[in-house]
C-alpha cells in the first residue's frame, strides 16, 4: 500500500488531512468501533467529494488508501461494514 502521508500535507485540504492522519496507526487503533465507522463514513464522503484530476496521485486516490486502511481494521474487528 503505498504511504502519501507527505503529498497528504501537499495536497489534501485540512478536513482532508485530519481524516488521512485518523487512518494511520496509532491513532486508528485508539478509536473505539464506533468511532471507526464514523471515520469511514466521514472518509467515504470526503473521497466522493475529492478531485481525482489533480496531481499524481490525486487526493481521492489518496482518501482511497485512507479508506482501505481504515476497511482493513473494520475487518481486523469483526465489525459489519
Amino acid at each position: 500500500m503505498p504511504y502519501y502521508a507527505k503529498r497528504e500535507q501537499e495536497l489534501l485540504n485540512p478536513d482532508q488531512l485530519t481524516l488521512a492522519e485518523q487512518s494511520r496507526h496509532p491513532a486508528l487503533g485508539a478509536l473505539d468501533d464506533a468511532a471507526l465507522l464514523t471515520l469511514i463514513d466521514a472518509l467515504r464522503a470526503a473521497r466522493a467529494e475529492a478531485t481525482t484530476a489533480e496531481g499524481d496521485p490525486a487526493p481521492a486516490e489518496m482518501l482511497r488508501a485512507a479508506l482501505r486502511r481504515t476497511d482493513m481494521e473494520r475487518r481486523k474487528r469483526r465489525l459489519a461494514a
